[in-house]
């Protein structure tokens, strides 16, 4: 986790965003939380601070 961490140091505009409850493939895993950060990032309306941890079940992020 320290490496993703100084990573995310090195753009101003970068977010960590930590997926609980996942695994490897975070996109099968917590298909609405990459969604959601996508589309953040591609409207460039993300106001989240550098570090943003993701709270939730898998069950309710595939649900939505």
């Amino acid at each position: 986790m320290r490496l993703q961490e100084q990573l995310a140091t090195l753009s101003p505009k970068a977010h960590l965003i930590i997926a609980e409850g996942s695994g490897h493939d975070v996109q099968i895993d917590r298909p609405k939380l990459v969604v959601d950060a996508v589309a953040q990032m591609v409207s460039g309306t993300d106001k989240a601070p550098t570090r943003a941890r993701a709270h939730g079940s898998q069950k309710k992020d595939r649900d939505q």
